[in-house]
């Protein structure tokens, strides 16, 4: 089974969009005494030291309609400004996914962000309700997760499609007999007002925040939930909100075949392709090798076989950093065409949260979880089976992978609460960075998201990839920096580099 995902620094998915039914009523003076959330938004952490910072855990209530009953914990870090006299306050973070951990991606920010930025901030990183250290969606054994990733990614006979629709329904029924209401509860709106009790907890009137490719859905459901909350928020690397779960999944399976494409131009200008001296071949051999596997998996690694499932992600893996991924994919595939699939299978265990010692983190399990609740998806396998008929039209190699990786929500025991429609216009001026060739949030996102937040500024970075601020482009961390830090937008029209 394929299922990409939108990753920045850390590893994260695809998106959910806005819901109608969504308003902030109930939530428009929470931290007052007489509110029944007035003593989540009235605690003070308490931290201590913990591995790159200072931790902490938040107390929320699990169902927010009912603040008095059961609670859980947000697992918090933060990592001091590094000039405290010039410190303007706290910067909160989100990575994506839907399942990737702020805890680690904070610590990894604090090595790549610009250090005038560093100096000014304190970066404070959570994990999500039902992610790593916050009440963890746990659904299968490692195992069980091995089989899931080593599937097919689109079925090619009865025989299969039979075989993923039994594995898509067992992890659904794992999930909700396993979590219970927690399944209940997992879903962005509920992040979304975890994270103004957060800022409430650390002391601030107002949210500064930046959200990288699934972390934009969670900036603008905040500004929706809060108006007039927001200091300042960079969305970097956007979703649409505007965009049904099928549209969403044919434009980024056009966008990763568009970058496979560069990577094959890439390939061939050198004289070590594995592919090819000649696009032509190259693409060739690359749909010889993905039937092949098709038929007769590759051997991995200790026992572990490569079909079109792990070879895909592999492909996809490669594409959200080209500078470094493209010679690791180069290398896999000359592996792979030898006989040996052990490479291809290390770059699709980095995109599954799969470490080397065979222990995988909760990604894919939350991701699941809050994609099915966050938007509608097909409810029989045989709408999911007609759209992804007709994704090889628009994206000859990804498109039906992607559309088949939505299977378990087909399933899912949590009906869906959120639906598409467009953002809201924005109270505060908000940046959104767009990257022209990304393959996981393509670029007409974030224009179009800009475009429905009304006082918002769209920036461009002219590169490959996904995520632009903190990946060492002078023009981005600079334009990024200077609105983080003094409001101050780039030009209409703003393009790095410049």
């Amino acid at each position: 089974m394929l299922v990409v995902m939108a990753r920045s620094l850390a590893v994260a998915l695809l998106a959910p969009v806005l819901a109608a039914a969504v308003a902030c009523t109930p939530f428009s003076a929470p931290g007052r005494p007489s509110s029944p959330l007035a003593r989540f938004y009235q605690q003070r952490l308490s931290w201590h030291a913990c591995s790159g910072g200072e931790c902490a855990s938040l107390t929320v209530p699990l169902d927010y309609g009912r603040p008095s009953g059961r609670t859980i914990s947000v697992a918090v870090i933060r990592i001091p400004a590094t000039d405290r006299r010039a410190r303007l306050g706290a910067l909160v973070l989100n990575p994506g996914g839907p399942g990737a951990s702020g805890i680690e991606y904070a610590r990894e920010a604090a090595q790549v962000f610009p250090s005038s930025l560093r100096a000014r901030f304190d970066l404070v990183g959570f994990d999500p309700r039902g992610v790593g250290q916050s009440a963890p969606v746990d659904c299968v054994g490692d195992a069980q997760l091995d089989a899931l990733t080593g599937e097919p990614a689109y079925p090619v006979n009865a025989q299969q499609e039979s075989q993923l629709v039994s594995r898509a329904q067992a992890l659904a029924r794992a999930c909700g007999r396993r979590n219970g209401s927690l399944l209940d509860h997992v879903s962005s709106a509920d992040v979304a007002r975890d994270m103004d009790v957060l800022r409430a907890a650390l002391g601030e009137q107002r949210l500064t925040y930046y959200g990288a490719s699934y972390g934009t859905f969670l900036g603008t459901l905040y500004e929706e939930l809060f108006p007039g909350r927001i200091r300042a928020m960079v969305l970097d690397s956007a979703l649409d909100p505007r965009l049904s779960s099928g549209q969403e999944d044919l434009q980024q399976a056009q966008s990763f075949d568009h970058l496979l494409g560069r990577f094959l131009a890439w390939c061939v200008a050198r004289p070590a392709c594995a592919l090819g001296d000649t696009e032509a071949t190259a693409r060739a051999r690359l749909g010889a090798l993905i039937q092949q596997v098709a038929q007769q998996p590759l051997p991995g690694r200790g026992g572990r076989l490569v079909g079109t499932g792990p070879l895909l992600t592999a492909l996809a893996a490669a594409m959200y950093s080209p500078t470094d991924g493209f010679p690791v994919l180069n290398a896999a595939l000359r592996l792979g065409l030898a006989g040996d699939g052990g490479l291809l299978l290390a770059l699709a265990d980095d995109l599954n949260g799969r470490n080397p010692n065979g222990h995988y983190s909760n990604l894919i399990e939350a991701n699941y979880a809050v994609n099915c609740v966050d938007r509608p998806h097909p409810t029989s396998v045989q709408a999911l089976a007609a759209e992804a008929g007709q994704a090889p039209a628009v994206a000859p190699l990804f498109g039906a992978a992607i559309v088949w990786s939505d299977l378990p929500c087909v399933f899912w025991p949590v009906r869906p609460e959120l639906k598409p429609r467009p953002a809201p216009p924005s109270r505060t001026p908000i940046l959104v960075v767009a990257t022209r060739d990304d393959p996981a949030t393509p670029y007409q996102w974030g224009a179009s998201l800009a475009q429905e937040l009304g006082d918002a500024r769209l920036l461009t970075f002219a590169g490959e990839g996904h995520v632009a601020f903190g990946r060492g482009d002078p023009c981005v961390d600079a334009a990024v920096t200077a609105y983080l830090t003094t409001a101050a937008l780039p030009a209409p029209g703003a393009t790095c580099p410049a």
